[in-house]
């Protein structure tokens, strides 16, 4: 038996050259670490889980916590593998509920999102690019994510996880001792990459 199609924000996700990790067990380790605790703190449809290979997908009822998920995965996995997204929103049709088999077309148009995300990559220009979105979202909105993608970026390891710290609401104490640098070196990383700023501005966007 199937069941009607509701609208949803579907997210599909896939790491960046995983085939060419030294140890595949750790990656998926931390890939399925950084999914649960995604899902603890964001609200879903659908909970993150890994499908095929290193691809993982879920569903949202927001955009805003679509893109949640998709910051918070992210920078829980600096350092240990690069994340490219595609969303797409619309009906999403459940066809086997005990085997978690769905379709419709959120689905499609998030395959189309994080094809078109791929396909960018290679251009000159488009490194950056890690979060596709369908037509239907707004130039504000767009232009945010944009932004962010390319923010986050030019970010290094070390920036990276201290703004996962700032948004998740962590201690920089706790954060300066995981990093193995004083409070102060935090602080001061906080200030130059305007990771505040930043944070401020992932925030607002998991609103819409």
């Amino acid at each position: 038996m199937t069941v009607e199609p509701s609208p949803q924000w579907a997210l599909i996700g896939d790491l960046i050259a995983s085939r060419d990790s030294g140890d595949r067990g750790a990656l998926h380790a931390a890939l399925t670490a950084a999914l649960k605790a995604t899902n603890e703190a964001v609200e879903a449809i659908t909970p993150l889980k890994v499908t095929v290979g290193d691809e993982f997908q879920g569903a949202y009822g927001r955009l805003g916590d679509a893109l949640r998920a998709t910051h918070l995965v992210r920078l829980a996995l600096t350092g240990t593998a690069g994340v490219r997204f595609g969303l797409g929103f619309g009906g999403v049709r459940v066809l086997d509920a005990e085997r978690g088999l769905e379709d419709g077309p959120a689905w499609w148009a998030a395959r189309d999102a994080i094809n078109e995300v791929e396909r960018a990559a290679r251009r000159p220009g488009g490194a950056a690019l890690r979060t596709g979105l369908p037509a239907l979202v707004g130039p504000g909105d767009r232009a945010a994510v944009l932004l962010i993608d390319g923010a986050l970026a030019k970010l290094s390891d070390t920036a990276r996880t201290i703004l996962f710290t700032v948004i998740t609401g962590g201690r920089r104490s706790d954060v300066a001792d995981r990093l193995g640098i004083t409070p102060q070196a935090v602080s001061h990383h906080v200030t130059t990459h305007q990771l505040a700023l930043l944070g401020q501005a992932m925030t607002t966007l998991w609103e819409v």
